[in-house]
């Protein structure tokens, strides 16, 4: 879902196990209430995960992997989340198709300003919101820097 040549966003340069699983929770367009319910845990205990106070048990890491569609090694060290590196794909993907389609040509750095600008947007938004309103962002951001 989300790298193109590319820029990965690393969870690698995130020091802590819990803001890395905000990072990743957000990611997926999930609230703290709703990935406890998937881990079939309190809210509340969730929130000690996130805010470092209490050690990730093997059992939650296992679901978190299945629910992420991740490796425990990127959930626990950082690096690039495969939901990310999709993200930035198909990001990257309908900019490139928008490109051709409005006959604009832009430099390598612009488009990733795009792509930069769709993909922190898209985390905004829900997840079903934010495929309709990539295109429609991406062609006002080209013709912008037009």
């Amino acid at each position: 879902m989300w790298l193109c040549q590319r820029r990965r966003t690393p969870l690698g340069d995130i020091s802590s196990l819990g803001e890395r699983l905000a990072v990743l929770r957000k990611a997926a367009g999930l609230s703290q209430n709703d990935l406890a319910d998937r881990l079939e845990i309190s809210r509340s205990s969730y929130q000690y995960y996130e805010r470092n106070e209490r050690d990730l048990p093997a059992s939650l890491l296992l679901k978190l992997c299945q629910i992420f569609d991740d490796d425990a090694h990127r959930i626990l060290t950082g690096g690039p989340s495969p939901l990310v590196l999709n993200r930035i794909e198909e990001i990257a993907s309908l900019v490139e198709e928008r490109l051709e389609d409005l006959d604009i040509d832009i430099s390598t750095q612009a488009r990733w300003r795009v792509i930069s600008k769709v993909l922190k947007d898209s985390f905004r938004l829900r997840p079903a919101a934010a495929q309709s309103a990539d295109s429609h962002e991406i062609d006002s951001l080209l013709r912008m820097i037009r």
